[in-house]
């Protein structure tokens, strides 16, 4: 009887310690980093996401952190998102936010990127591009644009 309370005992501070030392385990990988950083970035279970590159080969952070990815700009158009202005990188995040999108992750920012709100992930190659909710102005200037759209008119 002594000799299975010991036993008990011993495997309940072997599970506690090995589950405490697992826990700091998930920072080493790129996908879990990118899950902490949309955590931070008040990105939630259920949120919807853009990817910048191929969701097809690069997708597994989504699937850890629970979020579905909504909009991609696919590898072919990326050097046209990079090279567009800010002004016109912010339309997209508008039609983004339309879409209830709250995050766009990507791969190898060019670093000018970064003075227009992207944030590195960790020591990973992913970044993240936080989209805020926009000002009213915006959200004003979105609606009358879709009011013009001849292709919202219904018949």
């Amino acid at each position: 009887m002594v000799s299975a309370v010991s036993l008990l005992l011993a495997s309940q501070a072997f599970v506690r310690v090995g589950h405490q030392g697992a826990a700091g385990v998930h920072d080493r990988y790129p996908d879990w980093q990118v899950v902490q950083a949309l955590n931070g970035d008040g990105v939630r279970a259920g949120d919807r996401v853009s990817y910048i590159g191929d969701t097809l080969s690069d997708h597994v952070w989504a699937y850890l952190a629970h979020v579905t990815i909504a909009a991609e700009i696919p590898p072919d158009d990326m050097s046209t998102f990079w090279a567009a202005t800010d002004s016109q990188r912010q339309d997209v995040a508008g039609w983004l936010r339309t879409l209830g999108v709250k995050a766009v992750v990507s791969r190898d920012v060019p670093p000018p990127a970064y003075s227009s709100g992207w944030k590195k992930v960790g020591d990973t190659s992913y970044a993240i591009w936080g989209l805020s909710e926009p000002t009213a102005d915006l959200i004003g200037m979105r609606a009358s644009k879709l009011r013009h759209n001849p292709c919202s008119a219904r018949p």
